[in-house]
């Protein structure tokens, strides 16, 4: 299983550690909470099933199914909560001032060389 640990959270935006038995993989960023609405929210804190996936937009990524009333959402590439409707976006440091990730590009791509030909994974955000 991995884990989803959000450490700071505004108005503004959802900052987190995706970690594999304690080990940090790469930083993330999401939108804030604003009720799980579609396209407006990050996505509650729950067990979700992950499930390799080929997006059109963003190539070879990681579908998380069993959101209620939501779909479509992956981790991908992005630095600012613009660059999301919902979905998890990847970098490897945090800025703070910005409410942005660093070289989201480069987390993405060893995230899923980390990954390797793993098809699903359990994904728990607290």
């Amino acid at each position: 299983m991995l884990v989803l640990k959000r450490v700071c959270t505004s108005a503004k935006g959802t900052f987190g550690v995706l970690m594999h038995e304690y080990v940090p993989l790469c930083v993330t960023l999401e939108l804030a909470w604003n009720n799980n609405y579609v396209n407006k929210s990050c996505i509650p804190i729950g067990v979700y099933n992950c499930r390799r996936f080929q997006s059109p937009r963003f190539g070879d990524t990681f579908l998380i199914e069993g959101v209620n009333s939501r779909t479509n959402i992956v981790f991908h590439e992005g630095n600012t909560i613009k660059d999301t409707n919902g979905c998890i976006l990847v970098g490897t440091t945090f800025d703070h001032a910005s409410i942005s990730i660093t070289e989201s590009l480069k987390a993405r791509k060893a995230l899923m060389k980390w990954f390797g030909t793993t098809k699903e994974f359990t994904l728990g955000i607290s």
